[in-house]
């Protein structure tokens, strides 16, 4: 008896769209979120820390146009004759003015290969006027938006920080998904306060929803996140997962026609599991598969640093200008530290005690 391939053919979807090899590059265009500027809220997602998943060539100080051709450089090697997405990723890519928003895009479209967009964004950041003009952008070039739904509980999504609910989340996947534009959406396993009975609601309400692409991931807590820096503020709530859950959660996503493709890990992850992709058969997201080609930077600012290391951003800079913080570089005047990294001693401290 064989056995059911239980994913998509990869190569076979990207020759619907491409005649020629596929990449994407990640792109931090300097854009922020509504629960993060005040507008909604402060500090943003409490388990959010952007700067984990960005690659190395992937900084706001650098335009999008460069971005892209480091991007390009990073990858030409192993095929020189590949074509490229721009993958907007960090923070919420739709929200600004509308007029800056075409710059940023139009710019990424005019670098010579590439060939398409993916926008990473927020349900509550698509205004009618932005979604018209992507309606017509789709026409023209490969375009595919992925929305943070994290969770369709509003206890839960409050609990985090969202700053939005549920209902804007329909709203924006539907008007979206009428437009013609590849639509896709991505939860949460072990949020806090979410069990088994919080995901089947949850999994329940995407099957209604019925999203062309479902990204599972598994809770993964960053040392800068304020899920751990504040870890004390959520001691009485369950951070729940198990292959129980994520076994659910196939049975949903299979429920709705979507079949798994891809798979990855992170560390800290809830469960010690794994994050899942799961599509639409002919309708898998490019960059979910695409991203496990590019070597991820799990990197900390100093600002994020002092958070979790209880000491200023400027002993911090001292300390990485001594050689005492293994694996810091120096990027332009902001130092990067890897969030393995362990804190060093107080050789001041040593000193003083050492001469009384």
């Amino acid at each position: 008896m064989s056995t059911p391939i239980l994913y998509n053919d990869f190569p076979t979807f990207l020759r619907k769209y491409f005649s020629y090899k596929v990449q994407k590059i990640s792109l931090n265009a300097g854009f922020t979120c509504p629960n993060r500027d005040g507008t909604k809220g402060w500090g943003g997602c409490t388990y959010c820390n952007n700067q984990t998943f960005n690659p190395d060539y992937c900084r706001t100080e650098k335009s999008i146009t460069t971005q892209l051709q480091e991007g390009k450089y990073f990858f030409a090697h192993k095929y020189p004759e590949m074509k490229y997405l721009a993958y907007f990723q960090a923070y919420t890519n739709t929200y600004a003015e509308l007029e800056g928003l075409k710059r940023k895009y139009e710019e990424a479209l005019k670098v010579d290969g590439v060939v398409g967009l993916v926008i990473g964004t927020r349900p509550d950041c698509m205004p009618e006027g932005l979604l018209h003009y992507l309606e017509e952008l789709n026409k023209h070039a490969f375009l595919m938006v992925e929305y943070g739904i994290e969770s369709t509980c509003d206890k839960t999504l409050q609990r985090i920080n969202r700053g939005h609910t549920y209902a804007e989340t329909v709203e924006a996947v539907e008007r979206t998904a009428a437009c013609g534009i590849l639509t896709g959406g991505h939860i949460i396993l072990g949020l806090p306060g979410e069990g088994i009975n919080e995901l089947r609601y949850t999994l329940d309400k995407i099957k209604e929803l019925k999203p062309e692409s479902l990204t599972v991931h598994s809770l993964a807590i960053k040392r800068a996140a304020a899920l751990n820096i504040w870890r004390e503020k959520y001691e009485d709530l369950k951070f729940e997962n198990s292959d129980e859950t994520v076994s659910l959660a196939q049975k949903y996503a299979g429920d709705i026609g979507c079949m798994p493709y891809y798979m990855y890990r992170q560390k800290n992850m809830a469960g010690n599991l794994e994050n899942v992709g799961y599509s639409v058969p002919g309708k898998e997201c490019i960059y979910n598969i695409l991203i496990m080609e590019v070597s991820i930077m799990e990197y900390l600012t100093a600002t994020e640093l002092s958070k979790v290391w209880n000491i200023s951003t400027r002993r911090i800079g001292v300390l990485c200008t001594d050689g005492r913080v293994d694996g810091a570089i120096k990027k332009g005047k902001m130092w990067l530290i890897p969030d393995t990294a362990q804190k060093p001693a107080d050789a001041r401290y040593k000193k003083n005690k050492h001469n009384a």
